[in-house]
């Protein structure tokens, strides 16, 4: 007697919400290292103390590589949101799923409120009017009383914690959709709040309007925050969310703390953005005197009759290192010689022919 043949086991594969969720974190992982190691670069380079928004900033960054740890784990367990044929595989992976999204709630609590308080205590650096930093400890008291009513309110969502992901223990949740809704708006208030919270003194600031308006733009960058908050929420409320919907909520939590994470840094790569403009400003002056340089120096008279002659010297044959010098000789009756302009250089200016 033959047993029936058995079906193929199910092969786990990535629909198009797996494979983003695997991109982006890989993606937000190396972008926001990047981030604080530039912010940690601009610091040593600048030779500025190193403060509590900084550290804050570091831990923030240490935090998000297990939240997207995490987010993965429940990416591979029940591949973002794919329906397993088997009931039998899909209860036992929807267990192990479900564990991984119980601990995203907390996990994010933590890494948002760190990069907020950084941006709170980058902004008592900078402005120190006494209504700014009375407003700066409130902002700062609501955050620390939102992350305290979020931790324990995703720890304790159900009782015992074991009958969210396994529908056999028997115990009691709240009513979750409401509650993350509720501590959402709270979150995306807050963001508003951190994001405006500068503008009125920046805009009274007394320097050209576009640098003005360049400033205004690094901290409105933020406003990605609030829409990528706004999209998560939009995926979460929903009073029978399928796993699908959970699946895109994690991946835009995933891009909204790696956005978050990068507007934090931004404003501090001010001292970055000014040696990078001075880099490509001398790049450009040295690329347009190699090009100026060559008819110069082909008509150039001779320097013994011309003792105020320019001179080209080249780095290589290619044209590259090139350096334009002034030069002026000496004449042996003890006469000086006209000062000629360098750019703001510092040239040698007497030569002595033997």
């Amino acid at each position: 007697m033959t047993t029936p043949a058995s079906s193929a086991p199910y092969k786990l594969g990535l629909n198009h919400v797996g494979y983003t969720t695997l991109v982006i974190c890989i993606f937000f992982m190396a972008l926001s290292t990047l981030a604080a190691a530039l912010r940690v670069w601009t610091r040593v380079v600048k030779r500025a103390k190193f403060g509590i928004d900084d550290w804050l900033l570091i831990a923030s960054v240490i935090l998000f590589f297990p939240f997207c740890a995490n987010i993965l784990v429940g990416v591979y367990t029940i591949g973002s949101g794919q329906t397993y044929t088997d009931p039998l595989v899909l209860a036992s992976k929807s267990q192990q799923y479900f564990k991984s999204e119980y601990a995203i709630p907390p996990l994010y609590a933590i890494n948002v409120t760190t990069i907020k308080l950084s941006i709170l205590f980058f902004y008592r650096r900078i402005f120190t009017t006494d209504s700014f930093l009375r407003n700066n400890y409130i902002i700062m008291g609501i955050c620390t009383v939102w992350f305290v009513v979020a931790i324990i309110g995703d720890l304790l969502y159900c009782i015992p914690m074991a009958t969210f992901w396994n529908p056999e223990v028997k115990g009691k949740c709240f009513n979750f959709p409401l509650y993350f809704l509720v501590m959402e708006l709270v979150d995306m208030l807050l963001d508003i709040a951190i994001l405006c919270l500068p503008l009125k003194i920046i805009l009274s600031l007394h320097m050209p309007l576009s640098k003005r308006l360049g400033i205004l733009c690094i901290f409105l960058l933020g406003a990605l925050v609030i829409v990528t908050s706004a999209i998560r929420i939009g995926y979460v409320y929903k009073p029978s969310a399928s796993l699908l919907s959970l699946a895109q909520a994690s991946l835009w939590s995933v891009i909204n703390l790696g956005v978050a994470i990068l507007c934090a840094c931004l404003p501090t790569y001010k001292p970055l953005f000014g040696k990078f403009h001075t880099i490509c400003t001398s790049l450009w002056t040295n690329h347009f005197s190699a090009n100026s340089g060559s008819s110069t120096t082909k008509a150039a008279p001779d320097s013994h009759s011309n003792p105020t002659a320019y001179y080209y010297r080249m780095g290589d044959s290619n044209g590259d290192n090139i350096h334009m010098t002034g030069v002026s000789t000496q004449i042996q009756s003890g006469s000086k010689a006209q000062s000629l302009p360098s750019d703001g250089v510092r040239v040698q200016r007497d030569v002595h022919v033997s």
